[in-house]
């Protein structure tokens, strides 16, 4: 009996972990906290194609305040990441005072929507940053007059704008 439970609960688990994503896209799991494939897949294509076109030694930012719908930019990005969240990573070691002082400007670029392209350009120049990956669970998504919208992305679909800075490539945002 206890290898048959054992059994029949990982088989649940591989199945559920290859099925949720459709069954969530399909609305058959509702009030799931999982983002769905197709969002997941949308954030994959669009990282997937920004690391073929920026160096290796180039700089990625999401949105520092990140949430688990979120989580697989870390996944896919292939880059460094500025600040991986609001302490940096310091959790797991480091001082998160190090980079203290460039979270408001990084976290300005995801939610000030005052915020011109020009400007974003200059926080990316100062703090280093080569691309700026925007999801639509950002503030300034959500927001038409944005900055995000009146710059040209150099990787967009419905779910992702990615900015590549002139310093890596792509033009000023």
């Amino acid at each position: 009996i206890l290898a048959l439970l054992g059994i029949g609960g990982t088989l649940y688990e591989t199945a559920m972990l290859r099925f949720c994503y459709p069954l969530t896209d399909a609305g058959i799991l509702p009030g799931s906290t999982h983002p769905g494939g197709s969002r997941i897949y949308s954030i994959r294509s669009a990282l997937d194609r920004l690391d073929r076109t920026l160096p290796a030694r180039a700089v990625v930012q999401q949105n520092p305040n990140w949430t688990w719908e979120e989580f697989d930019l870390g996944l896919y990005a292939h880059r460094q990441i500025a600040a991986w969240d609001s302490t940096c990573g310091a959790e797991i070691g480091g001082d998160p005072a190090a980079c203290a002082h460039f979270i408001p400007q990084i976290r300005a670029l995801f939610t000030d929507t005052q915020l011109t392209p020009t400007q974003a350009s200059e926080t990316c120049r100062e703090v280093k940053i080569d691309a700026v990956v925007v999801t639509d669970l950002d503030p300034v998504w959500k927001d038409p007059h944005s900055w995000i919208w009146s710059a040209a992305p150099a990787v967009e679909n419905s779910h992702v704008r990615a900015f590549v800075t002139a310093a890596a490539g792509g033009g000023s945002f």
